[in-house]
């Protein structure tokens, strides 16, 4: 059977582009900056998932994405129908939103530490009709939505949430598609896609190496550098290295920062649970 076609179709070199907007302030370049302060308790910061198709022919949506970084776990990815919720392609039925014609499904790999959303129609886009968006453009709503629960101990750098464009863990590995009307009946192609691009900024004291870890071989490097800086040479730390070692905060990184560090890993080798400015303050 040939599949009708729709008013509504769009043309083979046509690319709907699927976005994270977390709730949270970002930069001019959309960059979320985040300080080791804002971490030391623990952060969560919900993010939505956003597909922009000005050409409204989409009938399957289907986006997929993933953090590399152990410091960053994602978590409670969104189906917006349990409970119903208002979404990219919500559906009203008497004035209650509801399950119509298309489903939706959700999930995430823990180990992979990915997740995905699906939207469509299923076997009905034979039918011509696309997915109808529920406010007057598809990105009015976000399709769903998910946390990024950060370590408290996150080093500082770079990190990235980016869609999947292609199989990166195994061979056969799902990534992210659309589907959309058009002459021809139907065209699957992967999104054009724009990631998340975080900066977590400010050093972490006791963490000379920024491994993510405070531990003997942080307390060897603050050793290493107090001999050099005494003897008249370059301590061979830059400056958020040099704040990781000055865990008193006396000015300057010396042997009594290396025995804090190493009682502190003390602690922690032994069960204990404080941060090393609690441990410090007790």
């Amino acid at each position: 059977m040939t599949a009708m076609t729709s008013a509504l179709t769009t043309n083979a070199d046509y690319t709907p582009t699927v976005y994270f907007t977390p709730r949270a302030e970002t930069d001019s370049d959309g960059t979320l900056v985040i300080s080791r302060q804002q971490l030391s308790g623990g952060l969560t910061i919900t993010t939505d998932v956003f597909i922009e198709d000005t050409s409204k022919t989409c009938w399957s949506v289907d986006p997929k994405w993933k953090c590399p970084s152990s410091f960053i776990t994602l978590d409670n990815v969104i189906d917006p129908q349990v409970p119903y919720i208002p979404y990219a392609y919500a559906e009203e039925k008497d004035g209650e939103l509801g399950r119509i014609r298309h489903y939706t499904a959700c999930g995430q790999d823990k180990q992979l530490n990915t997740m995905f959303f699906a939207c469509d129609l299923g076997t009905t886009y034979m039918d011509g009709s696309p997915l109808t968006p529920y406010g007057e453009n598809t990105n009015d709503y976000a399709l769903t939505s998910f946390d990024m629960v950060f370590n408290p101990n996150t080093p500082y750098g770079e990190y990235d949430v980016y869609f999947l464009t292609q199989a990166e863990d195994y061979a056969d590995q799902r990534y992210s598609t659309v589907s959309m009307r058009t002459g021809d009946g139907s065209l699957t192609t992967v999104p054009n896609v724009k990631n998340l691009h975080i900066k977590v900024t400010g050093a972490n004291k006791g963490d000379v190496n920024n491994d993510g870890l405070i531990d003997a071989t942080d307390a060897t490097l603050v050793l290493v550098a107090y001999s050099l800086g005494a003897t008249g040479y370059d301590t061979g730390l830059n400056d958020d290295e040099l704040f990781a070692a000055d865990v008193d905060s006396s000015g300057i990184a010396d042997s009594a920062d290396a025995s804090i560090i190493l009682a502190y890993y003390s602690h922690v080798s032994t069960g204990g649970s404080l941060s090393i400015e609690e441990f410090m303050n007790q």
